[in-house]
Parts: structure tokens; C-alpha cells; sequence
């Protein structure tokens, strides 16, 4: 469901939300370390009904993942956050119709 996507993050805070009819970004601020983050989306998006398709490290460092299922596409974009502990994760997708 789209609640285990975000609900291991309690600790994680929303900081920012954008979209329209079509899409949706949230972002969010994770205690957790970057490499911590993809790791626990990884195995997420490995089981069914997600089929992760394409993995990707930046060289600065930014990982991006993007997953299909039978329903809208996810991307899932985690880098970490400049000057402190912990890291940004943004999610986001087509809205389901």
C-alpha cells in the first residue's frame, strides 16, 4: 500500500509537497543516513507489486531509484543533507486514477 512507501520514517519529517491533477512530489527530511534510506527502498521496491527498473548513483552522490507496478510509476530520489546528519528523500509519481 502506498502507507508502507512512508511509514517506516516516523521519525522523518514532511517538509514539502507540489503538484497538480497529474503528479504529485513530497519531500521529506530523514534522521537516517542516505545509504540507509535507499537500502529500505530497494527492498520496498524489489517486492511485489513494485518492480524496481533502474538504480542510479550520481556523482554527486544523489541516488535515484524508479519502481513500476501495475498502477503509476514511483521515482525515488535521496541525497544527503549538506552540513548535518541525515537526508532528503523526495517521492514521486503520477496520481493513480
Amino acid at each position: 500500500s502506498r502507507y508502507q512507501l512512508t511509514g517506516w520514517i516516523h521519525a522523518s519529517q514532511i517538509i514539502g509537497r507540489e503538484g497538480g491533477e497529474e503528479a504529485v512530489k513530497i519531500r521529506f527530511r530523514s534522521a537516517m543516513d542516505a545509504d540507509s534510506v535507499a537500502a529500505y527502498y530497494r527492498r520496498l521496491l524489489s517486492e511485489n507489486p513494485w518492480r524496481l527498473v533502474s538504480d542510479v548513483k550520481s556523482p554527486e552522490g544523489t541516488i535515484t531509484l524508479y519502481a513500476e507496478q501495475d498502477g503509476p510509476p514511483l521515482w525515488v530520489s535521496i541525497r544527503r543533507a549538506s552540513g548535518s546528519a541525515g537526508s532528503f528523500i523526495d517521492l514521486a509519481g503520477a496520481k493513480a486514477r
